[in-house]
């Protein structure tokens, strides 16, 4: 009885360590969800998330595209992002994200 008390204290710590550990990694993911969201919308021109962005407005066919082009397109609007937003120190190998 004493030994399966232990073992249940154990099992009961190592879930509150690993239920601990996923809300602080949940936070920080909607975080950086947020800081993208925030980067795009500010390269975009988005005044809010349901309006139609004044810059990287996607074309009209962009759905019915080629993949290829969709790609493209995709890849263009992250590159700008990235050169607007994330700060790479190559030498340090650290990277900064500049607020939105």
């Amino acid at each position: 009885m004493y030994v399966e008390k232990e073992i249940l204290k154990v099992l009961d710590l190592s879930l509150k360590r690993k239920f601990c550990f996923r809300a602080h990694y949940a936070f920080i993911m909607d975080c950086l969800d947020a800081y993208i969201l925030g980067a795009t919308m500010k390269v975009m021109e988005l005044e809010c998330l349901d309006g139609m962005p004044v810059k990287w407005r996607p074309p009209p066919l962009l759905k019915t595209a080629e993949k290829s082009d969709q790609y493209q397109w995709l890849t263009k609007l992250a590159q700008e992002i990235l050169e607007k937003h994330v700060k790479l120190d190559k030498g340090k190998k650290n990277l900064s994200l500049q607020g939105t």
